[in-house]
């Protein structure tokens, strides 16, 4: 089943980006992390709204990243700064 999904979700965004099946599969399965810029850049997006300070500022949801594959460097150091990890997220 969640093959299933999975294989709809690359089909959906290999069609909305025009990058090739293949290469939204391989993403998927490194849980690629993108940037709001990387996202324009590769078509994940149509534009940004906002300026860049606030859109750094928003705040992050408690959660624990380091559960991820790969997740940004800045999300773990915020993850355990915040006592997020293991059993306290």
């Amino acid at each position: 089943m969640l093959d299933k999904i999975s294989e709809t979700y690359a089909q959906a965004y290999s069609r909305a980006t025009g990058h090739p099946v293949e290469r939204i599969r391989a993403w998927m399965a490194a849980e690629t992390w993108m940037t709001a810029d990387e996202a324009l850049a590769l078509n994940f997006c149509d534009g940004l709204f906002g300026d860049d300070d606030a859109l750094q500022s928003e705040p992050v949801a408690a959660f624990d990243y380091t559960r991820f594959k790969a997740p940004p460097p800045e999300l773990v150091r915020l993850a355990v700064r915040n006592g997020w990890t293991g059993n306290a997220a």
